[in-house]
């Protein structure tokens, strides 16, 4: 055998009796990977919970702003806000007051957010410590 058999001919050449080269080639369009190695898919967990964290975020970021825009537009609606701001409101504060219990909960429905007469309507007129945690005709006094 002479050393010529085992030599590389050329790029453009065919090779004559030489060995395979180390890496077969790669058709175009094809990915190639070191040493025959299969393909990593990447860490999928981690781009998950990724993913998920920023959709967390942006859907809390959402509701904060839809909450605050809501509040305010409840409270600057033109529900009264206190006494003498509506004559039907200040006739259902004094029915409220006289133990018409369905007036307190018309009071607490139609009153402003926040306000005296929400809060009122909300204690039953005044019978309650703290707000009512149902309407004040299920309520016995």
């Amino acid at each position: 055998m002479s050393n010529d058999q085992w030599v590389h001919v050329g790029p453009d050449q065919p090779q004559r009796n030489a060995w395979p080269p180390a890496v077969q080639p790669v058709p175009p369009g094809y990915p190639t990977y070191a040493y025959g190695s299969a393909p990593t898919q990447g860490n999928r967990f981690g781009t998950g919970v990724v993913i998920g964290v920023v959709a967390g975020i942006a859907a809390l970021v959402l509701g904060i702003v839809a909450l605050v825009v809501g509040v305010g537009l409840y409270w600057n609606s033109n529900a009264p806000h206190s006494l003498g701001d509506d004559p039907q409101a200040d006739r259902l504060y004094a029915e409220c007051g006289d133990g018409e219990m369905a007036a307190c909960d018309m009071l607490y429905e139609d009153s402003a957010f926040g306000s005296e007469l929400e809060e009122f309507g909300a204690t039953c007129g005044g019978r309650l410590q703290t707000w009512a945690t149902g309407p004040c005709t299920e309520l016995s006094f």
